[in-house]
């Protein structure tokens, strides 16, 4: 018990440390948006619903290297600042599942098709995930948001200071504890789930998607990180199909992200966004299955990227991120509280 306890902790520090200069990037990221952008073009661009906000906020995500934990407090910023749900869903899957790192590195594993067949495939599933959840929830009007979110002036010119505060004070003090909860549950799933998957060569192509899609849902790994995985895996004997599957839905929907998509978007939303990416996940896939075989061309001698940096600067990372996350932990809750704006 004790060694299982021990590896527990291992293993979520191990994830905590591969998050951490991408989840603090993300905290400064969005500290500079809601201090530097207008509050009123991002309502504009993203705050109407209807299509054209999904469309930019689609667009808008793709080429951003952020990962499934670092797009988080980004999303809840768009959010706070007047994006509809139905953008914010498409922000939280496109971002996500692919980037410029990540791109770049698919490319060299897996072959310059696969990796725009992927790309297609992230645009297409954040605009079915943010039409749906748009469907399927009633968007709160903009003036009931405004006057009941800290009394904020959007046009008021705010500084460094703000961009600071807000990173590392206002967002961690409501994430904190959603992400903690997803980097403990992340570690345990990395003990319970089995090193051995090469069953996934014997089993059926639509199988095979749907086993990976389970697999996927407890992985809190970026989709640069989860590159490799699906390279190796693939030359393991694993279908296309199976890992579009994975490289869609791991980034977009681990432990956290739904947690934050529920309180982003609500019970109904995080229904849709969920049902959206699985959906579109599958098809996606099963269209891969149906191209030529040669489509991929793996290349496991380039996988040379790591998550890992230097230990001096992984711990001085850990403990950045730890100070904000812990002292917002015990900080007095505000009278309200909008730091997500749901």
């Amino acid at each position: 018990m004790i060694d299982f306890f021990s590896t527990w902790l291992t293993n979520t520090f191990q994830i905590i440390q591969e998050s951490s200069l991408f989840l603090l990037a993300g905290f400064l990221f969005a500290g500079l948006a809601h201090a530097f952008i207008p509050f009123s073009w991002i309502r504009n661009q993203l705050g109407k619903p209807g299509l054209s906000s999904i469309l930019k906020s689609s667009i808008l995500g793709l080429p951003l290297p952020l990962c499934s934990c670092s797009v988080i407090p980004v999303a809840a910023s768009l959010r706070k600042a007047g994006a509809s749900r139905g953008s914010t869903a498409s922000f939280l899957v496109s971002t996500p599942e692919i980037g410029i790192d990540s791109f770049a590195l698919s490319t060299a594993l897996l072959g310059l098709p696969f990796t725009i067949f992927r790309t297609v495939t992230a645009f297409i599933t954040a605009m079915v995930a943010g039409l749906f959840v748009e469907k399927s929830t009633k968007e709160e009007t903009y003036e009931a948001k405004e006057s009941s979110c800290c009394g904020r002036q959007d046009e008021q010119q705010k500084g460094l200071a703000e961009a600071l505060s807000f990173a590392f004070i206002e967002l961690p003090a409501d994430l904190s504890k959603l992400l903690l909860l997803g980097f403990f549950a992340a570690g345990l799933a990395k003990c319970l789930i089995p090193d051995d998957l090469l069953f996934f060569s014997e089993l059926g192509s639509l199988t095979s998607m749907l086993v990976m899609l389970v697999a996927s849902i407890p992985v809190y790994v970026c989709a640069t990180a989860m590159t490799p995985l699906a390279a190796v895996l693939v030359s393991k004997g694993l279908g296309a199909g199976a890992a579009l599957v994975f490289l869609m839905a791991g980034p977009a929907t681990n432990i956290a992200t739904i947690l934050a998509a529920k309180k982003l978007l609500g019970r109904k939303g995080m229904v849709a966004y969920l049902t959206s990416i699985a959906g579109t996940s599958i098809l996606a896939g099963l269209t891969l299955e149906s191209l030529p075989t040669g489509l991929m061309s793996l290349n496991l001698d380039s996988n040379t990227h790591s998550h890992q940096g230097a230990s001096v600067l992984a711990i001085i990372l850990i403990a950045l991120l730890g100070l904000p996350l812990a002292k917002s932990i015990y900080r007095k809750k505000p009278k309200s509280d909008c730091a997500t704006g749901c």
